[in-house]
């Protein structure tokens, strides 16, 4: 009966790692394109700017 709970909380706790890992890893995939295109629009509107 024990260990059968004690399996069940790791299994729940590697779960909740494994989505925050996860989630965590589409942030990044999302967040450096995301960041590239927002320096690149910045330096553009300093670029289209500058007399």
């Amino acid at each position: 009966m024990t260990a059968r709970w004690s399996n069940q909380v790791v299994a729940g706790l590697i779960a909740r790692e494994a989505m925050t890992t996860f989630t965590f890893l589409r942030l990044l995939l999302w967040g450096i394109p995301l960041t590239l295109v927002a320096l690149a629009i910045s330096s553009a509107d300093v670029l289209v700017f500058q007399p």
